[in-house]
């Protein structure tokens, strides 16, 4: 019967929403009966799957083109979500890293006792930086800012990594430093140059003159 095709109908449309193919949609009849206002609520369905999947791709394409790794993970340290960079410096997919605990991973230059940390986020007002490195590439310095995410009600409910690769900043810090000591260094021994064989000399010469 016709209510039957128009009832397949909304199966196949539905089945194509579980697909992805958000864009298509039933059109109305003139009768206006029970059916029709089932495929508005199926038409509305699509619509708002559609601007969530296009909300959802879009933080996804931001989430994974920030240079800096970025982890989520709950309370206690597990992780819940990595972007591409994060995956690619721990050497690990992310499916591998998902239900793993962060600092299985990380190990940080500070309070090893992972509730220490959670009181030092909560304490230092849901903010805190520390020096690290990964377990797999020591030679990899991080700057590895803490942020505690809190629930509704205000509560603790889980962890935000955000760690910059700061290997090549502190190298050319390093530079500078040996740089200006050298240049000190230099300007040290021509003072002393001058005073020995300019001032000095002088010196010598009134008092043998």
């Amino acid at each position: 019967t016709n209510e039957d095709q128009r009832l397949e109908e909304i199966s196949n449309l539905l089945i194509q929403y579980s697909l992805g193919n958000f864009d298509l949609q039933l059109p109305l009849s003139s009768d206006g009966d029970d059916i029709d206002a089932i495929i508005a609520g199926v038409n509305m369905l699509g619509e708002e799957l559609r601007h969530v999947t296009i909300s959802r791709d879009y933080l996804s394409r931001v989430y994974n083109s920030i240079a800096e790794m970025l982890i989520v993970a709950d309370i206690s340290g597990v992780i819940e979500d990595v972007n591409a960079v994060a995956c690619e410096q721990i050497e690990m997919s992310k499916y591998d890293l998902l239900g793993k605990n962060l600092f299985d991973f990380l190990v940080l230059k500070g309070p090893k006792n992972m509730a220490n940390q959670q009181e030092l986020l909560i304490v230092q007002k849901d903010k805190m930086v520390m020096d690290g490195e990964l377990l797999n590439n020591s030679n990899l310095k991080l700057k590895c800012n803490f942020t505690t995410l809190r629930d509704i009600s205000g509560e603790p409910s889980g962890i935000l990594l955000i760690a910059e690769d700061v290997t090549s900043k502190l190298a050319t810090e390093k530079l500078v430093i040996r740089t200006i000591i050298d240049t000190q260094e230099k300007e040290r021994n021509r003072f002393a140059s001058d005073l020995h064989d300019s001032l000095g000399q002088q010196l010598s010469g009134i008092r043998f003159y």
